[in-house]
């Protein structure tokens, strides 16, 4: 029976330890990867809200937290896509806010060495 209140203490250490505290990160810029057309979008910029311990929070800094927009597939024009969030580990995603954004892809300029 000794076993038995052993791991019973450790949970409750760990519970006490396990704190989970939300923090938002504004402003992150949304990176479009996948093409080589010019590529903006609107919002340029997201919030998104994590949670993690309170252990880990001093650790997760912005440059963690990557926004971004998969276009491999899309051809020139606009296209309202969703926001893809890559989270540290040991976080959780609570939010992004917007959740999708337009993007906007056209070659940059027509005299590109690539359509001669």
């Amino acid at each position: 029976s000794s076993d038995h209140i052993s791991a019973k203490s450790v949970k409750v250490n760990f519970q006490v330890d396990d704190k989970k505290i939300n923090k938002k990160f504004r402003n992150l810029p949304i990176k479009v990867i996948g093409t080589n057309l010019h590529a903006t979008t609107m919002p340029s910029s997201v919030t998104v809200e994590l949670q993690f311990t309170e252990s880990e929070m001093n650790f997760v800094k912005e440059k963690d937290v990557e926004v971004y927009i998969e276009a491999s597939e899309l051809q020139e024009g606009q296209h309202e896509k969703k926001i893809l969030v890559k989270i540290p580990q040991g976080s959780t995603l609570i939010e992004t806010s917007p959740q999708s954004t337009v993007l906007d892809l056209s070659t940059v300029k027509k005299s590109d060495r690539e359509n001669r």
